[in-house]
């Protein structure tokens, strides 16, 4: 670290990088390089993590700035940190296209883990196409994990094995949302989830309880369906009111690609360049400083 030169931007993608870098005993020099701090998941998460609520104003107290994922986890951070809070979603990727919206076929890329609740997607879609006009409709579901099993065994008693499928992993999710006309979270917590923006650059909507501000800031404005946190009534009505209708359904997925511009690649490195321009050294070079980073 003391070898970086003065116009480095050290960027800690969370908490437990600079809490090495501090357990060093290394002392910031007025010339030093920039040090800006992340947290990479919503405010809201501060709540199954205590620690870390009390980890982030101490050991981020003498970053020059912070960066959140969302204006409203911005804010949330700047009650906490006594330093400068930003927003700077991830970007979007680009050369993505557009679903055919051809087919009856929802998808969910998601890691197979408890917060993601994809046991209870798999009930709130069985659920949803018990009635007759929803006939054809099917669900893929990407991805692995630790709860691999229950969510093999969610399929099994939902009765609908031969219209919910365990699709595996899948390296590029444009292969997957190339002709889905849904995309389903049912996740307790998330941060800013990328499903929903990958989708949404593929004219795909998707369908998420209102978890975070990440996801808020993604939906709103019918740029897809968001539902009231672990409301499962009012989540089985929007995925079956999506399904039966598909003028609203292709609006919506339109109005998530026009929503995803903002993310643009060129957007999100204009954003950081004004994070940095401000600073005393201009033209900075950035490091990016992991935990797994420092302890090699």
């Amino acid at each position: 670290m003391a070898t970086l030169p003065a116009n480095s931007v050290v960027i800690f993608t969370h908490v437990l990088g600079k809490m090495m870098v501090d357990e060093s005993g290394f002392q910031r020099s007025p010339t030093g390089p920039l040090f800006v701090g992340q947290h990479h998941s919503s405010f809201a998460s501060l709540e199954d993590e205590p620690w870390l609520r009390e980890a982030l104003p101490k050991h981020f107290a003498d970053c020059d700035a912070f960066v959140a994922l969302s204006d409203e986890d911005a804010a949330f951070f700047g009650s906490l940190l006594d330093v400068p809070c930003v927003a700077i979603p991830n970007p979007a990727p680009e050369g993505r296209t557009l679903s055919t919206q051809s087919t009856k076929r929802a998808v969910a890329l998601a890691r197979f883990s408890h917060e993601k609740q994809i046991p209870l997607m798999v009930r709130l879609f069985a659920a949803a196409i018990t009635v007759p006009e929803a006939d054809g409709w099917s669900l893929a579901i990407y991805g692995d994990g630790v709860e691999r099993p229950q969510v093999a065994e969610a399929v099994e008693r939902s009765g609908m094995s031969t219209r919910i499928e365990l699709a595996g992993v899948v390296d590029d999710s444009a292969t997957a949302l190339s002709d889905a006309s849904l995309n389903l979270l049912t996740s307790s917590l998330e941060g800013f989830p990328m499903t929903i923006l990958e989708a949404a650059c593929s004219a795909v909507p998707s369908i998420a309880f209102d978890c975070s501000a990440g996801v808020r800031s993604q939906l709103e404005n019918e740029a897809g369906y968001l539902v009231h946190s672990q409301n499962e009534d009012a989540y089985v009505a929007a995925l079956r009111g999506a399904m039966l209708d598909d003028i609203e359904r292709r609006r919506r997925g339109e109005n998530a690609r026009a929503r995803a511009e903002r993310y643009a690649p060129s957007r999100i490195v204009d954003d950081w360049l004004a994070l940095t321009e401000g600073s005393r050294r201009p033209h900075r070079a950035t490091t990016v400083v992991s935990a797994p980073q420092l302890r090699s």
